[in-house]
């Protein structure tokens, strides 16, 4: 989903802790989707297996309308109306106050995940299947080990010239780090210093020398490896 080169626009506030509203919901039903472990699990202990693999059936033929089902399945005051495939957006309901929101891809990124997590690791998280992105990984995230499933992530990506090169022309990074420089510390510094949380200790220490970045790159051709 890191495919949107216009800046993002600045996160909101975060929202009240006065209960959860659906745009909260809808979030954890997001994550949900990231930690498909956990997804499979509750599906397949309130609908079955056979329910499970009707729905990995269906994912194949309408993607978007699966998603927005199992979001919609794992949270309890929303309930999933309809999807767009070619908007590639899906449209939910308040069970409480009767409200329909509807949701595109970039919504869900760029409104939900970013803004309300605060979490620069979901960036590795995210893959919209070009060459330029982080790794679309073998095996689903899990509940248990998200953190560390996230962190690996994101050490595959800094170190790999995808992400970063150091060379004579200065440091080179993902367009990724520039499109959303405000996720990162807001400055060249701040993207810097996370790069080095991930950095092996080589390119950590070369890095420790550099305080701006000359430039960036992505590679939009499409990751068809198998």
């Amino acid at each position: 989903m890191d495919y949107n080169p216009s800046a993002p626009a600045t996160p909101p506030s975060p929202p009240a802790k006065k209960g959860l509203p659906v745009l909260a919901w809808i979030a954890i039903g997001c994550i949900g989707l990231i930690v498909l472990g956990g997804i499979a699990f509750t599906a397949v202990t309130y609908m079955g297996a056979r329910w499970v693999k009707n729905r990995v059936e269906e994912a194949a033929e309408k993607p978007v309308e699966t998603a927005a089902k199992m979001i919609a399945l794992s949270n309890p005051d929303i309930q999933f109306v309809s999807a767009d495939e070619q908007a590639k957006s899906a449209t939910f309901r308040d069970k409480k106050t009767g409200k329909e929101l509807t949701f595109s891809l970039d919504d869900i990124e760029n409104r939900i995940l970013r803004p309300i997590w605060r979490d620069t690791c979901v960036h590795y998280a995210l893959n919209c299947a070009s060459i330029g992105c982080p790794n679309l990984q073998k095996l689903p995230f899990s509940t248990d080990l998200l953190t560390r499933h996230l962190d690996g992530a994101a050490r595959a990506y800094v170190n790999d010239p995808r992400g970063v090169t150091l060379g004579p022309a200065g440091l080179v990074v993902s367009s990724i780090y520039v499109w959303y420089q405000s996720d990162f510390g807001g400055t060249d510094n701040g993207v810097i210093r996370h790069l080095m949380t991930f950095a092996e200790p080589n390119l950590a220490m070369r890095l420790q020398d550099v305080g701006t970045i000359a430039g960036d790159r992505y590679d939009w051709r499409l990751n068809d490896a198998r």
